[in-house]
C-alpha cells in the first residue's frame, strides 16, 4: 500500500468553507479517535454518520476517503477524495493523497 500523508484530527477545522464544521468538530474528533488505534469499522461508522447528516462535508470525506484506501477499498477511497476536492479544492493534502490512491 502506497503511504499517504495523514490527516491530523485538527486538519478538519482549518480553513473548511462550511459552517457546519464547528458543530460537528466533536464528532468528526470522535471519529478520528477510532481511526488513528486502527478501529477502522467503527471509524467508517463514525463518517458515514457524520455525511448522513451533513454529505459533502469535505474534511469528513477526506478522512473517509484516508480510511477507505488503508482499507484497500481504493475506488471508495477515490470517490470521497474527489468529492471532497468538488466541494473544497483549497485542501492540498486531498489532492496529494488522491494522486497517490490513483498511482497505486
Amino acid at each position: 500500500m502506497t503511504a499517504l500523508p495523514s490527516p491530523t484530527p485538527d486538519e478538519h477545522a482549518a480553513g473548511s468553507p462550511d459552517a457546519s464544521t464547528d458543530a460537528l468538530s466533536p464528532q468528526i474528533d470522535e471519529a478520528a479517535a477510532l481511526h488513528r488505534p486502527g478501529k477502522l469499522n467503527e471509524a467508517e461508522a463514525a463518517y458515514r454518520a457524520i455525511l448522513a447528516k451533513t454529505p459533502n462535508h469535505p474534511d469528513t470525506l477526506h478522512l473517509l476517503g484516508y480510511l477507505y484506501h488503508q482499507m484497500d477499498r481504493d475506488g471508495e477511497a477515490v470517490t470521497c477524495f474527489t468529492r471532497s476536492i468538488a466541494t473544497d479544492s483549497e485542501k492540498p493534502m486531498v489532492h496529494a493523497n488522491l494522486g497517490n490512491v490513483l498511482l497505486r
